[in-house]
């Protein structure tokens, strides 16, 4: 018989509502933004689908800035579970860049744009935040320790575009440079399916079918 701890875990990543931050194209990793009219419409569809259907989750995560939060409490009232605020899923930190526009970003900052756009320079940091290694190993701790608390169990966390880029490519770390490039949409669901030796598939990638009118 198999026991619950060699058995993998589920954890089914969901990105927050849009926000206006998202709308006005601003890098807010710790900085925070209200969600928009439309990313209150997203959380609401994202909490029908969980009534509908919770997947067989059993725990409720989230990032505790607000944008992540409010999502996860609208999540929670719908499955009826309490989420949880975990640090650990924030998105990268920024520093000085906060909430920098994007199209500012290269004009006004060109040494850190040259740099940041080697996506495989892992030692890559943000002035006054995070490097790309320290975000990294953020976020392995996180997955490593949320899949061994949770084995034979799924889970749902609330995070950020950031956070669930980098989950992928440490979980497909030949594919580190390209992290960036893929798509995570708004409340789009990403699952990642875990063994005990922190091996993973990825079953499903960017899903918001449950968005579509």
């Amino acid at each position: 018989m198999t026991s619950s701890h060699e058995l993998p875990a589920c954890l089914i990543l969901v990105r927050h509502g849009e926000t206006v931050g998202n709308q006005q194209q601003l890098w807010t990793g710790w900085s925070d933004t209200a969600l928009s009219e439309a990313g209150r419409e997203q959380v609401c569809r994202t909490a029908a689908r969980l009534e509908r259907d919770s997947l067989g989750m059993i725990g409720l995560y989230s990032s505790p800035t607000g944008r992540a939060w409010k999502t996860a409490l609208s999540i929670g009232r719908a499955t009826r579970m309490r989420p949880m605020r975990d640090e650990s899923l924030r998105e990268m930190h920024f520093g000085e860049l906060e909430a920098i526009r994007g199209e500012h970003f290269q004009a006004d900052h060109p040494e850190v744009y040259a740099r940041w756009q080697d996506r495989t320079d892992e030692s890559f940091s943000w002035p006054g935040g995070e490097s790309r290694l320290q975000f990294r190993a953020r976020v392995r701790v996180a997955l490593l320790r949320l899949a061994t608390a949770h084995r034979g169990e799924t889970i749902l966390l609330v995070s950020h575009s950031g956070f669930i880029r980098m989950a992928l490519a440490h979980l497909i770390p030949h594919r580190f440079g390209e992290w960036w490039n893929v798509r995570i949409d708004n409340c789009s669901f990403t699952h990642l399916v875990m063994d005990r030796d922190a091996k993973a598939r990825v079953p499903t990638l960017n899903d918001i079918s449950h968005l579509a009118d």
